[in-house]
């Protein structure tokens, strides 16, 4: 966190003198929102990616109201990492949740649409452990899963194989049963 310091992290030794002697309390929802919602260029993926991971956990404790989670989603806030490529632990642009982007949340989704459209910068596995987040802000309409259709057709001329039509008739007998 670049606000706020994890002492746990500096001095993990001193976590007794920290929280019991001094009262210095772990970073609450409203520390951590705050955090996320000054996301810029400067900050690591990780960095970012961590502190998501964290309000998903206090999400998945008790259910903040939906209030405090729009700040995160707001149309001003550029909070967001995404790319077109699909280097790893890099991110192109920052863009807010208003935007027209979306969130491959399967592997062959990110290969299918990587250098097409804007996506989340995170990994796969790394937004599955968001979904409580993302749904929470009323981003699931970005999911890939959920956005696309695949309607199959046939396209073109279709023509009947001789060998295989006739080696399917000899064994009407056995498939019709």
């Amino acid at each position: 966190m670049k606000i706020h310091f994890s002492m746990n992290e500096l001095y993990p030794s001193c976590k007794r003198l920290f929280t019991e002697v001094l009262g210095v309390a772990d970073a609450s929802l409203e520390d951590l929102i705050l955090e996320a919602s000054v996301f810029n260029e400067f900050y690591d993926l990780e960095q970012m990616r961590d502190i998501l991971w964290e309000i998903e956990k206090f999400i998945e404790k008790n259910k903040p109201s939906a209030l405090e989670l729009n700040s995160l989603a707001g149309r001003d806030k550029r909070n967001w990492p995404l790319n077109k490529s699909t280097e790893p632990g890099k991110f192109d642009k920052m863009m807010s949740a208003e935007k027209e982007w979306f969130i491959a949340d399967t592997l062959a989704l990110r290969q299918s649409f990587s250098g097409i459209v804007p996506l989340l910068a995170f990994e796969i596995d790394e937004i599955a452990r968001m979904e409580r987040l993302i749904c929470g802000l009323g981003m699931g309409r970005k999911l890939l899963t959920r956005c696309i259709k695949s309607i199959p057709r046939t396209e073109g001329r279709v023509a009947i194989h001789p060998e295989f039509t006739q080696a399917m008739e000899s064994k009407f007998e056995f498939l019709a049963r």
